[in-house]
């Protein structure tokens, strides 16, 4: 025997992790290639204990006590922006050997799906097309009784967040003839927002009270959560529509649940929830079961960046990264 074949690496991608075809098709020119269901992954860890690389997304949630079936792996990938679903302990673990989206800014300007997410969201609060659209094809023409209520350039935006996807909504609503009222607790995004033309509020309680659409654009952390609580929503004095294409856990959903039980001035339409973060199913979710009944929540399954063209965009981006410093 002349000699042994030199066995690859190991490397695992988990659920959504890679849509593009090309990126699984390059790693498996230089790597073992393992999928798993998020739900498996833990089982797949224990059978490739040496794994070099594991590849997520916001479907798989780390937790802390997954610590020692990730004590070998080398990398940690995640196809997202936020790291909401690592525990700290284990982004801690990695260090600048967790690859993600996270920081990127100059990349991340071209990725726009999340932004044009939230407008979707928006347009269909004003404008519910599939009611139309159902009974024209049914041979209905009931113009009058599809009349929109308002047009949006008499509606006022509040942003919360003037990072790179707030710059973007707040662009687009000041196209639409918008107010525009902005929200970050930086000193340079306030003084940016600012030099751009826009209002800018000193607290989010002003926000609830003026705006009649609010958008969160926000890093989720440790000092923000539930940002969106009672306090800030008792303040609503007219028609709201709150939209979430960030991260669930800025938004105290029971204090959302309470207020539009109790008040008939508050919308919430949500790209996020809180089960997603906790792992849990989503018929676990009070606000997905509230949703199912009720028109004042819209719930969309974290589809904001979800195109197939951002997925490349993004997917290439992290591979050739990891790619640069595997060894």
């Amino acid at each position: 025997m002349v000699g042994k074949l030199l066995k690859l690496k190991d490397v695992i991608i988990v659920g959504q992790a890679i849509q593009d075809e090309s990126v699984l098709s390059s790693l498996g020119k230089k790597f073992e290639v393992h999928t798993v269901s998020p739900e498996r992954l833990a089982q797949k860890l224990q059978l490739l204990p040496n794994a070099y690389m594991l590849w997520i997304h916001v479907d798989t949630v780390l937790h802390k006590g997954m610590l020692d079936l990730l004590s070998n792996i080398k990398y940690l990938i995640s196809t997202t922006t936020g790291l909401t679903h690592i525990s700290e302990e284990i982004q801690s673990k990695f260090g600048d050997r967790l690859i993600s989206l996270k920081g990127r800014a100059e990349f991340l300007n071209n990725i726009t799906s999340t932004a044009e997410h939230t407008w979707a969201l928006i347009f269909w609060s004003l404008n519910y097309l599939p009611k139309a659209i159902s009974e024209t094809r049914d041979g209905l023409w009931h113009r009058q009784d599809n009349f929109r209520d308002s047009q949006l350039s008499s509606q006022i935006l509040g942003v919360i967040g003037f990072g790179r996807l707030g710059k973007m909504v707040s662009k687009i609503g000041a196209s639409l003839g918008m107010k525009v009222l902005v929200f970050d607790i930086s000193g340079f995004a306030k003084n940016e927002a600012f030099k751009l033309g826009y209002e800018v509020s000193e607290n989010i309680q002003s926000l609830f009270e003026i705006c009649t659409i609010i958008s969160i654009h926000v890093d989720q952390n440790e000092f923000n959560k539930n940002l969106i609580s009672n306090k800030v929503l008792s303040v609503i004095k007219q028609p709201l529509l709150l939209i979430n294409t960030s991260r669930a856990r800025l938004v105290d959903e029971d204090s959302i649940i309470s207020e539009i039980e109790s008040r008939p001035f508050l919308r919430y339409f949500t790209d996020v929830v809180n089960s997603e973060e906790l792992g849990l199913s989503l018929t676990e979710s009070k606000l997905w079961n509230l949703a199912r009944n009720n028109d004042r929540v819209v719930i969309t399954p974290h589809i904001g960046g979800a195109t197939l063209e951002a997925s490349q965009l993004c997917e290439n981006t992290l591979l050739t990264d990891f790619l640069g410093r595997a060894d």
